[in-house]
C-alpha cells in the first residue's frame, strides 16, 4: 500500500505508454477508470483493486490485444444488492 488518492489522471496513457505491469492496489483511488489506459498498448497486467473507483470499465480496456489480467474490485454501497 502507498496510500496514494485522489483520481488516476486522465491522461495517464500518455505518460506511460511502453508500461507493462501497472499494479495500483490497495490505494485510497476515488473517481472513475480512465479511458486512456486502453492506449497502452503494451500493458499486460493492470490491478486497480482495492480502490474507491466508481462507474464502470471502459470500452478501451476491452480491445487491449496485450492485456492479460485485469483485477479489480469494486466496492458496493451497503444499500446495494446483486441479484
Amino acid at each position: 500500500m502507498n496510500d496514494f488518492q485522489g483520481q488516476i489522471p486522465a491522461e495517464i496513457g500518455a505518460y506511460f505508454p511502453g508500461l507493462i505491469f501497472l499494479l495500483m492496489s490497495y490505494n485510497g483511488f476515488d473517481g472513475s477508470i480512465p479511458s486512456s489506459l486502453g492506449s497502452m498498448s503494451s500493458l499486460q497486467l493492470l490491478d486497480l483493486s482495492n480502490n474507491n473507483l466508481t462507474g464502470s470499465i471502459p470500452s478501451s480496456l476491452g480491445s487491449m490485444s496485450s492485456l492479460q489480467l485485469l483485477r479489480t474490485l469494486f466496492q458496493l454501497p451497503r444499500s446495494s444488492r446483486i441479484c
